[in-house]
């Protein structure tokens, strides 16, 4: 009966927060937007939190410190953010209808990561390991910033010597810090590959004498 409820109070603020990020998508997002997902997300939490559901507790907690980030202007919500963050109101629906389901908990994990992200204002840098291939999915801008974070993050890698595979599907727009950041690599002996790289990411790539593979 709990769950029933609970499930009844989603479909209230479900929809508030996916009509929100439309608007946020189009451009037509305002103030009141962002206030109403930030009160949705706070509702949804408190009624996780009464029926038990860890995981909807962490991604609605997220979410809400998102929009208060945004509704205090400490942030500023694009178009760019609105994927990453539909997707953890999508997360929430899954974990509320099914929650004895198995959900993968990195799943979870790498929806939590993205939008703490965007909330503190720095690239997302996601990276996964599979049968001792080490996979890094790179954000959709590699300014100094991003390349700084992918930097750290890749130190200890290189030291192993990889291999090390890049995933720029994300990847919009890349600085000459980016190619600095490779030809380092690069020099370093590591083994590192690129996979879903644009023509023009491709093109950066072959000046550090790189290419990218067809994963």
């Amino acid at each position: 009966m709990m769950l029933d409820l609970f499930r009844s109070e989603l479909d209230a603020h479900l929809p508030v927060l996916s009509s929100g990020l439309l608007a946020l998508e189009k451009s037509d997002a305002s103030k009141a937007d962002v206030n109403a997902m930030m009160r949705a997300a706070h509702s949804v939490k408190g009624a996780a939190r009464i029926v038990g559901l860890a995981g909807v507790v962490d991604v609605a907690h997220v979410l809400e410190d998102c929009f208060t980030a945004a509704d205090e202007k400490r942030i500023t919500l694009t178009q760019r953010s609105v994927d990453d963050l539909l997707a953890a109101v999508d997360l929430i629906a899954v974990l509320a209808a099914s929650p004895d389901a198995s959900v993968e908990q990195a799943r979870v994990r790498s929806v939590i990561d993205r939008v703490a992200a965007i909330r503190d204002a720095k690239p997302h840098v996601a990276i996964t390991i599979s049968s001792g291939l080490v996979t890094i999915e790179l954000p959709e801008r590699l300014d100094f910033a991003a390349c700084e974070t992918l930097r750290l993050r890749l130190l200890p890698l290189v030291r192993t010597g990889g291999p090390i595979c890049l995933d720029a599907s994300r990847v919009r727009s890349a600085s000459s810090s980016f190619v600095a950041l490779l030809s380092v690599i690069a020099a370093s002996g590591c083994r590192l590959e690129m996979m879903n790289a644009t023509h023009s990411i491709d093109v950066l790539l072959r000046l550090v004498n790189l290419g990218s593979g067809d994963a």
